[in-house]
């Protein structure tokens, strides 16, 4: 479509406006070219149909809360009453370990306790293979009375394939070894004082942490 516009430049102000004149024109005319010649398309394309898919998604969250319905009734406390001791500002621990080695993880748990008495602090439940737990403490040989709880590390010191149980506190530390196959009474037994690493031998003292490492390299885990 020709376009013809004539302007009578008088001064510097009129060629200004004469040009702004002719840019808004020519801007008009190609936008009502392109609006003639676009057809809307009817089909959606693939951004309005994923658009329409994300609607059925689940809310965004990477973790849900599974706990009661895993079996796990565990319930840890520090014995914080009133007094505000500076261990009671830690908290327990927990540790996930294969226990009898059947290849499904299970969960060891350490309440604090009350601070000054020894309490069953450790909890342990056996992975059903389906989700779920079961509190397999009693009788474990982790159900006796340990000092307050710190923290715990899990680690085969005797290479013998079966993780055992270390426990840090105040007032003292317990090493566990885990049974494994043997017939003996107990998934675990208590070898804090054959092992000298009870940690009492200079009175009441605080561990609020541990770790295993094989320090010198001899295939044996400190």
């Amino acid at each position: 479509m020709p376009v013809h516009s004539i302007c009578l430049v008088v001064d510097r102000k009129q060629l200004s406006a004469c040009k702004w004149h002719w840019l808004l024109l020519f801007a008009a005319i190609l936008g009502g070219e392109l609006g003639c010649n676009h057809k809307p398309s009817t089909t959606p394309g693939p951004q309005s149909a994923q658009i329409g898919a994300t609607s059925s998604l689940p809310k965004p969250g990477l973790f849900d809360d599974v706990t009661e319905k895993a079996g796990i009734r565990f319930h840890h406390t520090n014995g914080d009453k009133s007094t505000f001791r500076f261990v009671e500002t830690f908290g327990g621990g927990c540790a996930f370990l294969d226990y009898d080695g059947d290849g499904f993880i299970d969960i060891l748990l350490l309440s604090s306790g009350q601070f000054g008495t020894n309490g069953v602090n450790l909890a342990l439940y056996h992975n059903n293979r389906n989700g779920t737990f079961t509190d397999v403490t009693s009788g474990s040989g982790l159900d006796i009375p340990i000092e307050y709880g710190q923290g715990v590390a899990v680690g085969d010191y005797d290479n013998d394939g079966y993780p055992d149980i270390f426990v840090a506190g105040y007032g003292g530390c317990r090493l566990f070894h885990n049974n494994g196959n043997q017939n003996t009474k107990g998934l675990f037994t208590d070898v804090t004082m054959v092992a000298g690493v009870g940690d009492k031998q200079l009175g009441p003292r605080w561990a609020s942490g541990a770790a295993w490492g094989d320090f010198d390299n001899d295939g044996k885990l400190d």
